[in-house]
């Protein structure tokens, strides 16, 4: 299989775990879209590969998927309004899901690490490998795995 065919291989195997953690997890069903989220105000978090290149997949959600996220996970009976631990928790809560289930195709073995990221878009001394957009009524949110340049 050429790099392209890999590659998109991947994305696709990227989108379809994203949709089906979404729909189980907060009953969202996710499209692909055009890349649209704000990064400037997103609520993002990723989740570090420990692999050689060391790979992250980051997820930038829009605020308002990020608060019905919320709102399903923790059983709110109102959307947040601002951006807070329970948003945090639960943003990262869906990276851990959607990274995991991606760990095991794209480098089983590896040792996983999360951490929380700023909305800043930081890629600097990294090559973005894909980067793919979905959207709900609800919102939308950016996927980005990218490795270290060599």
């Amino acid at each position: 299989m050429d790099v392209i065919g890999y590659e998109q291989e991947m994305t696709e195997q990227l989108c379809s775990i994203a949709q089906e953690v979404f729909l189980l997890m907060v009953d969202i069903e996710l499209l692909p879209c055009a890349v649209d989220v704000e990064l400037e105000s997103a609520v993002a978090a990723k989740l570090c590969y420990q692999t050689s290149p060391g790979m992250e997949l980051e997820l930038f959600f829009d605020r308002s998927l990020a608060f019905t996220v919320t709102q399903r996970l923790m059983s709110l009976d109102v959307l947040p309004v601002d951006v807070d631990d329970e948003v945090r928790d639960s943003v990262g809560e869906i990276v851990n899901m959607v990274g995991g289930n991606f760990h095991s195709i794209l480098s089983p073995g590896a040792a996983l690490d999360t951490t929380p990221l700023s909305s800043e878009l930081r890629l600097e001394g990294r090559r973005v490998l894909i980067e793919v957009c979905l959207e709900a009524a609800e919102g939308s949110v950016l996927m980005r795995l990218t490795d270290t340049v060599s």
